[in-house]
């Protein structure tokens, strides 16, 4: 199922992540390649996204030298309404299917990340050096092509239901010890980059918890205002679609008893549908959700 997400990146998807603050979590992410081998040159064949229903959950830049021989992974990003859905395992395992044999993949992590260094040592790569970078400290890490590719046969995918509880700790833990280590590097000269980064850490544990909460809870409150400010807002702002949204919330309405993934996949469904048929008419469009109450249902469309 994880092929059917997965596209390659384009200069039209590039200008999406731009506009979406959710795939902007780069506050550790260095050094440039400009800076680390200015050689190396923003390749969109080994460069992936996530697209689910429109939305975009993930992506992987890659960036390589003219004979394709090194592979350097400068971002690989998740989206917070992405976790746990193993993005960043398919990613690695779609570059390296797709990395001729002979080359090396490389790239730098923050030595505090350990997470992170573990994630890729597991999967074959092996440190290199150490950089320092503005008082931070980063690990170079780097695997031939051939030693990752069977590194993921044997690992395999993660998870599964007998797991599920483990794994939903272990990233819960992983946020939490990521978010103390962004307040510890705060200064004043990066405090509006790294506050921004926490917030949508924030916002990422919250979303694991909650998708957690759905496996041993069928039903629940949901906030289908909060749903669709979180996840339909930013979905339609950098939608290639042209289309007017209009809101329409009822002061009254309360929250629904739902299940909170299949209600947030729910309403990206019905507004992916409503792009679609506005991108077939060939023509603006306008895009209106309203929520309102009325005897006693809470009732959500979306015209």
């Amino acid at each position: 199922m994880t092929a059917l997400y997965i596209k390659p990146m384009t200069k039209e998807l590039e200008d999406r992540i731009h506009r979406n603050p959710s795939l902007n979590i780069d506050s550790f992410i260095i050094p440039s390649p400009f800076v680390a081998d200015e050689s190396l040159e923003k390749d969109y064949e080994h460069s992936y996204v996530w697209e689910e229903e429109r939305e975009l959950l993930g992506y992987i830049e890659t960036w390589a030298d003219r004979d394709k021989k090194r592979l350097h992974i400068y971002k690989q990003v998740t989206s917070p309404f992405g976790r746990g859905k193993g993005i960043g395992s398919a990613f690695l395992n779609r570059l390296a299917e797709q990395a001729p044999e002979d080359s090396i993949i490389d790239l730098y992590i923050w030595e505090r990340q350990t997470e992170s260094l573990s994630f890729y040592k597991r999967r074959g790569f092996v440190e290199k050096e150490r950089l320092a970078w503005r008082a931070l400290t980063f690990v170079r890490i780097e695997g031939e092509a051939k030693t990752v590719r069977e590194a993921l046969q044997k690992t395999g995918t993660e998870g599964g239901a007998a797991e599920e509880l483990g794994k939903v700790r272990h990233d819960a833990k992983k946020a939490i010890r990521l978010i103390a280590d962004m307040a510890g590097a705060l200064t004043a000269e990066n405090c509006s980059r790294i506050i921004e980064d926490i917030n949508r850490e924030t916002t990422a544990l919250i979303n694991t918890l909650n998708l957690f909460r759905d496996s041993v809870q069928r039903f629940r409150t949901v906030n289908l205002k909060e749903l669709v400010i979180d996840r339909i807002i930013p979905m339609i702002e950098h939608s290639p679609v042209p289309c007017e949204l209009q809101l329409r919330f009822a002061p009254s309405v309360g929250e629904a008893r739902a299940h909170y993934l299949e209600a947030g996949r729910a309403i990206v469904n019905l507004v992916s549908n409503a792009l679609d048929a506005i991108r077939a008419a060939d023509r603006p469009g306008i895009l209106s959700i309203a929520i309102e109450e009325s005897a006693g249902w809470i009732v959500l469309s979306v015209e």
